[in-house]
């Protein structure tokens, strides 16, 4: 259809933009405004529509909008009782104003403007859309005018008017007032509004700084000096009160008391040799590459042990609340286990806090020797109140 219209970019089939047919629309081109008219399928006689009657119908919609002077069937659907007929509903030339005189140019007269009108489907070609404007309230105009005057250009007579309010179209054809966005400035000390014509409210931002203390726990690792022995292992003594490296003097009277240690490796990666392969089993083989502490862990069977009675290697000694008994094997020679310690009680010494010296002890052997089995060691061991803890 020629008075379709064709959006910007779109096939001109018809050349509408004055391209060659098929092409893509140099711009947008707005077909005549339509509109609609409902006839129905049965007379009001109870008998049924013919063509005649439906030429009629429209014939007389352009009779009643005699100021219509383009006319045609744009589109017809049927509906369930009726058939909706699409009519253009325009003036020649698609003039963007046109004025139907009526009584009184200014009190009684009807001033159409045309609404450029871009549907949201896409199947539906751009139209212009007639917003009508009028100071006739019977009229029932989307708006109104003034300041309407006549003027004479050879044999017509030209008149105009400021329309109020300008008109645009919603993607569904709805006309509305068109608004545009502008700057508006104040002067200092004048209020502010919104687009709403609100006052807004002003915020004054104030930086406050107030000066606060924080506890902050720094660490910082120290190098400690271990004694070698003969066997290969290294004994580290640790003191229970110290200063430590930030001058601060620590000591674990009244209060748990963490020491904390870490072995540094020269060489962080150690290649498997044959016999560090077997030592680790199924899935190594010489040549293969492991992480230093690991190495030393698995392989090597580097131990770190806290005593508080280094030279025996145990926790047995003076100050200690540790008690060593040997227990026999259940059914052996006796019925139970005790030690004698039913007989003969073990002494408890009165709870008081420990302060002395600590060794460590970190054993690094160089071969694996079996250990002969041994009867099974008890310790029963009592907490002091006041003791401090200790973490290796």
């Amino acid at each position: 259809m020629f008075d379709s219209g064709i959006r910007e970019g779109d096939p001109d089939l018809y050349g509408l933009s004055g391209v060659t047919p098929g092409e893509p629309a140099a711009f947008t081109v707005y077909g005549t405004p339509v509109q609609k008219i409902e006839v129905a399928k049965q007379k009001s006689d109870g008998s049924p529509l013919k063509v005649s009657d439906a030429i009629l119908s429209l014939l007389d919609y352009y009779d009643q909008n005699a100021f219509y002077s383009y006319g045609g069937v744009d589109a017809v659907e049927e509906t369930g009782d009726s058939y909706v007929f699409s009519v253009y509903a325009g003036v020649s030339g698609n003039p963007e104003n046109f004025m139907v005189l009526g009584s009184d140019p200014v009190d009684d007269s009807v001033i159409y403007h045309a609404v450029p009108y871009i549907p949201a489907d896409t199947s539906q070609p751009p139209r212009y859309i007639y917003a009508d404007y009028s100071n006739n309230p019977a009229y029932n105009a989307f708006g109104t005018y003034e300041d309407y005057k006549e003027g004479v250009s050879g044999s017509s007579v030209i008149g105009s008017a400021t329309l109020i309010t300008d008109a645009a179209a919603d993607e569904d054809g709805n006309l509305m007032s068109r608004t545009v966005t502008e700057n508006v400035y104040y002067k200092t000390g004048e209020l502010v509004y919104d687009s709403q014509g609100r006052p807004i409210q002003a915020y004054e931002y104030r930086e406050i700084t107030q000066t606060q203390i924080q506890d902050v726990e720094d660490v910082k690792w120290v190098k400690v000096e271990a004694i070698r022995q003969e066997d290969g292992t290294y004994v580290i003594p640790v003191e229970a009160a110290y200063t430590d490296s930030f001058g601060a003097a620590q000591t674990n009277d009244g209060k748990e008391q963490t020491i904390e240690f870490k072995a540094v490796l020269k060489e962080k990666k150690v290649t498997l040799s044959a016999e560090d392969a077997e030592v680790m089993g199924a899935g190594f083989s010489a040549g293969d590459v492991m992480n230093s502490a690991s190495y030393y862990v698995h392989v090597k069977k580097a131990r770190a042990k806290a005593y508080l009675d280094y030279l025996n290697m145990n926790l047995v000694g003076d100050d200690t609340y540790i008690a060593l008994v040997s227990l026999n094997y259940p059914g052996q020679e006796q019925i139970y286990q005790d030690d004698m310690t039913r007989e003969k009680a073990v002494q408890v010494t009165s709870a008081r806090s420990v302060r002395k010296s600590r060794w460590l002890r970190i054993s690094r052997p160089a071969r694996t020797e079996a250990t002969p089995t041994t009867p099974t060691a008890m310790r029963r061991q009592i907490r002091p109140r006041t003791s401090g803890s200790r973490r290796i």
